[in-house]
């Protein structure tokens, strides 16, 4: 479980910095298609990057709460799964305005197959922060269950050392004597 959690955080990390970088290049070019459309004069055409820079901020901050709160992991995970949610809306809407064209120079615009390594794939942060969040429970209560029997410290008021020179430390604690010595101790009184 150990492994798999560590595996699954080392791949919830990549995939953030992976699709972060997707997320603003397509920032980038939203940003210069827009200023093509607005040179063509067609200025109510043009897409707004905010939604896409506010999808992708949510879900470095989900992966940040993840990581910073040991005890409330979920929080990060129900915000990544929001996230996940918003990028979705938000890449059917990049879809819908830069649809696939075939020209000679191949494919323009935003193929299915595009959309979801480009954009939706980024949900993948969400499925791994799931695993490893799963596998963290795992390792907890397994640590629980192998702590139930140990009480750990008796602060119950007692010494918790004794010295060898405390005389009623030698009057409650003789040693049992080996079964041979019981034996010969035995068959001494018996002979008496």
């Amino acid at each position: 479980m150990r492994t798999l959690s560590f595996v699954s955080k080392f791949l919830m990390w990549a995939l953030l910095m992976v699709y972060s970088v997707f997320q603003v290049l397509a920032v980038f070019g939203i940003m210069g298609s827009n200023a093509d459309i607005i040179k063509a004069g067609q200025g109510g055409r043009t897409v707004s990057p905010i939604p896409l820079i506010a999808a992708t901020i949510l879900m470095l901050a989900a992966v940040i709460l993840f990581a910073a709160l040991a005890k409330r992991k979920y929080i990060g995970l129900i915000v990544s799964v929001v996230a996940s949610a918003v990028m979705l809306m938000v890449a059917l809407e990049l879809g819908r305005q830069f649809p696939p064209s075939v020209s000679a120079t191949g494919t323009v615009g935003l193929t299915t197959w595009k959309l979801v390594w480009r954009h939706i794939g980024i949900a993948g942060v969400s499925l791994f922060m799931l695993v490893a969040w799963l596998a963290d429970r795992q390792l907890e209560k397994a640590y629980s269950r192998s702590r139930e029997g140990k009480n750990g410290y008796d602060l119950s008021g007692q010494p918790l050392f004794r010295s060898l020179d405390d005389p009623g430390a030698a009057q409650q604690e003789k040693p049992k004597p080996k079964r041979s010595i019981r034996e010969r101790i035995r068959k001494q009184r018996e002979n008496q």
